[in-house]
Parts: C-alpha cells; structure tokens; sequence
C-alpha cells in the first residue's frame, strides 16, 4: 500500500513524522528531524543516544557510531550506561566521520586504521600534507556547515532531543 501510494499507505509513506502529525500523536513517532531511529535502541546505549539527538540528518547511527566504543569496544571500551563525558566522544565521533565519509571510504575500516593513516592517504592522493589534526579540522567544518545549513532550515536545539 506504500508502495501504491493506496489507503493508508500513501500517509505512511510520507515517514512516522508526517503520519504522526496526521494523526495528532506527533510526540509517539519515533524520529529525530523527521528521521525514524535505526536498529539500535538509545536507552541501552546512552551515547549513542546523544549522537542521535544531535546528528545532522536525525536519528542516523552513522553520523556518530558510538555503538563501536560502548558495544564493540573499539577503539577502546566507554560505559554504554553512563552520559559521563559522552558529549566529548559524540564531538570526536561527528567529527571523524564526517572527515571519513568525504573521503568516500568505508567508517568501519576505522576499527583497524586511525586519522594518522586516513592523513597519510589524503596526503599521499592529493600532494598535500595532512596531518590527523589537520583532518579532524575538516571533519569538524564539515560538521558545522551541515549545521549551519540546518539552522538556516529552521532546525534548533530543540530539534535535538530523543522521543520519549
């Protein structure tokens, strides 16, 4: 039916925000900036959560994976059930990957290979020197231009909370 865009199916598919608000329960969906949370559950895992809030796109695991520190404990193990200086790893971790992802190669690779190597590369393909400093600078503007986009699209702090 969602497909077909038939009944029901044509609100469902407009996203659980929209139908949501359809229905006059927009606090029951369960998204952040109209984006519908992935298969890991934020109450288990308290970063993860915070990455959620404030990732760029909504609820994407993605933008910040913190599943790998609190879970896989890699590169090293966080307590998943504390928000005790999460907001820094969130910082890192938004950072990173927005570095990574302009780099078009895969964020998992990070459990094996660190800014220091991902520099090295960038350096190596371009003829420039990087240092991991230096990419993490990029990451980090990359973060606040997605940021300041959002803001310009009416997006706020308070657009940076979990669902109940």
């Amino acid at each position: 039916m969602i497909g077909e865009k038939e009944g029901i199916g044509e609100e469902l598919g407009r996203g659980a925000r929209s139908f949501a608000a359809s229905e006059g329960c927009l606090e029951k969906s369960i998204q952040i900036k109209g984006l519908e949370l992935p298969a890991y559950d934020p109450r288990g895992v308290k970063g993860l959560g915070f990455s959620y809030a404030t990732s760029n796109r909504g609820g994407c695991h993605t933008r910040a994976y913190l599943v790998a520190p609190e879970i896989l404990r890699k590169p090293k193990a966080i307590d998943p059930y504390t928000l005790a200086g999460k907001a820094g790893h969130t910082k890192i971790f938004q950072d990173r990957f927005a570095a990574v992802d302009s780099l078009v190669v895969c964020k998992f690779a990070f459990f094996g290979v660190g800014e220091e190597e991902y520099a090295n590369i960038l350096s190596a393909v371009t003829g420039v020197t990087y240092t991991s400093e230096d990419l993490m600078f990029v990451g980090e503007r990359i973060w606040n231009v997605e940021r300041l986009y959002n803001l310009r699209e009416g997006f706020s702090k308070e657009d940076d909370i979990l669902p109940a």
